[in-house]
């Protein structure tokens, strides 16, 4: 169990954690973006006799959604303990723009006409619940980084229990996993609308040249 715990990271920062960590979430990213681009026609065909302001921000929503997904696949792209940079740079982009992803979606829900009250309810606890635990992530992840570089070497991805600052480490990523159960929460309810429609693709045969046009 011991040479188990040193090879594992919550981080995906050492292997064989970093290889799991890059796999799940560019199949995440894949799957989030096919969630975001199903939402959108979903969201077009409820809204077709609406206001067409909301037809331009379900649009606008689906481009800040794919980009947040995009976001994501960056983070596995980069593990911690690779390019730091990079990580943190599309991590944030992820973060941010799967915020105001899920904040537009429960504002475009509102209008959709016979939208059940409770899901509606339910898709602003979940934004809401995302935004604190954000707004604790904005304050503590700096904080845990700035306290650790001055007491330990090593970096903040290969920590362990005995090292110092590791509590307030431990609060950072708590936080970090919780808001982001809490967003993952908030896409599974957008099933209820999946499940009212099939997706298809479809063909259209060329329409052949007449002996005339040849």
């Amino acid at each position: 169990m011991e040479d188990l715990d040193k090879k594992m990271s919550e981080t995906g920062a050492k292997v064989p954690a970093m290889c799991i960590f890059t796999y799940t979430l560019f199949f995440g990213s894949v799957a989030g973006a096919v969630a975001v681009c199903y939402r959108n026609l979903i969201m077009r065909y409820l809204l077709v006799n609406e206001d067409q302001r909301l037809m331009k921000l379900n649009d606008i929503g689906a481009i800040i959604g794919l980009i947040s997904m995009a976001g994501l696949a960056g983070v596995g792209a980069f593990p911690v303990s690779t390019v730091f940079w990079a990580h943190m740079l599309a991590a944030g982009v992820h973060f941010v723009f799967a915020m105001v992803y899920i904040i537009l979606q429960t504002f475009i829900n509102h209008y959709v006409p016979g939208a059940n009250v409770l899901v509606k309810r339910l898709r602003i606890l979940f934004c809401v619940a995302v935004l604190l635990l954000l707004f604790l992530l904005v304050i503590f992840f700096p904080l845990s980084f700035v306290k650790w570089n001055k007491v330990n070497s090593g970096p903040p991805a290969l920590k362990t229990p005995d090292d110092e600052i590791f509590g307030l480490m431990f609060s950072s990523a708590f936080f970090e996993w919780v808001m982001y159960g809490a967003f993952l929460s908030f896409i599974s309810t957008l099933s209820i609308e999946f499940r009212k429609f099939h997706l298809t693709i479809g063909v259209v045969p060329v329409t052949p040249k007449s002996d005339e046009d040849t």
